[in-house]
């Protein structure tokens, strides 16, 4: 899940006319183990295996079953029941997306519809996002990172201290 996370965040994102780099971003993940939540650090993100039963995944969405679901900025709950496809790497979509979601990215759908009908409050950063981008729902064969424009968000709520949060307003939804 570590490299998944680096591999997906890891990207060129836009070269200078000579070919050289313009914007790119190098990602480091740390992924730990610890025995008690109650020594969560405060920088960190809690990733949790929970049995297929639990209620974080007891809604489906169209008759699919909920793979992992992002809490808030702080908590990550994943489904035993497709804890192998992540580990084996046949997922290696799922793990960057719902981190992608603590650092307050949206699906791609979401923030059109937003963009489009919410002329007053706009999360648009990711409307023109690819079809294969990794912050789109669904399964996906060959996932691409971030946008130029989520890197940017994330960094805005980063610098703004909105990250790592249990409470408050979830990273999705600021603006």
């Amino acid at each position: 899940m570590q490299k998944q996370i680096q591999d997906m965040f890891s990207q060129i994102i836009e070269k200078n006319s000579d070919g050289s780099l313009k914007y790119g971003i190098e990602a480091f993940a740390v992924i730990t183990t610890i025995n008690d939540k109650k020594d969560l650090g405060s920088n960190q993100t809690l990733i949790e295996i929970k049995d297929a039963t639990d209620n974080d995944f007891k809604t489906t969405t169209h008759g699919v079953s909920i793979v992992a679901k992002a809490k808030n900025g702080k908590e990550i709950s994943i489904n035993e029941s497709f804890a192998n496809d992540m580990i084996s790497n046949k997922n290696t979509k799922t793990m960057p997306h719902e981190a992608g979601h603590t650092a307050g990215l949206r699906h791609p759908y979401h923030d059109f519809n937003s963009y489009l009908l919410g002329l007053f409050t706009t999360h648009g950063e990711t409307a023109n996002s690819l079809a294969s981008n990794f912050m789109r729902q669904g399964a996906i064969n060959s996932p691409t990172g971030p946008t130029k424009a989520q890197m940017e968000r994330m960094y805005r709520i980063y610098k703004s201290g909105g990250l790592n949060k249990r409470t408050g307003t979830h990273p999705v939804d600021q603006k």
